[in-house]
C-alpha cells in the first residue's frame, strides 16, 4: 500500500493536482521534477553533497529557484561548509552562516 501511495502522490504532483510534496532523502534523489521553484528542507542531511542532490530539485535548467533550510544549533557541524560550497558556486548565503563555528561544551 506505500508504494501504490507514494506512486499516487508522485503523479498528482508531477500533473499539479497537489503542489506541495513532503519528501524523505530517498524520494528526493533520482527523481526530476519539472517546475520545482522551491525546496524547504526541515532537517539537514549530514554532508554536503547530500543536501546539494535535496536543492537541485528546484531551479533546473537555467531557471530561477529558492531553497530554505531550517537548522538548529546541533548542525553546525555541517551548516558552514554546506554554507561555503553554495557561496563557492556564486549562488547567495546568509553571511553569518559562513561563520558559524562548531558548538563547544
Amino acid at each position: 500500500l506505500r508504494f501504490l501511495q507514494r506512486d499516487s502522490a508522485i503523479a498528482k504532483f508531477r500533473e499539479g493536482s497537489i503542489w506541495v510534496l513532503i519528501c524523505t532523502e530517498l524520494l528526493g534523489r533520482g527523481l526530476d521534477f519539472r517546475g520545482v521553484n522551491m525546496v524547504v528542507n526541515f532537517d539537514l542531511p549530514t554532508s554536503v553533497v547530500s543536501y546539494i542532490h535535496r536543492i537541485g530539485r528546484t531551479g533546473r535548467a537555467g531557471r530561477r529557484g529558492r531553497a530554505i533550510t531550517y537548522f538548529t544549533e546541533r548542525d553546525m557541524d555541517v551548516i558552514r561548509p554546506i554554507a561555503t560550497v553554495i557561496s563557492q558556486a556564486g549562488f547567495p548565503v546568509p553571511e553569518y552562516t559562513l561563520r558559524m563555528r562548531k558548538l563547544t561544551r
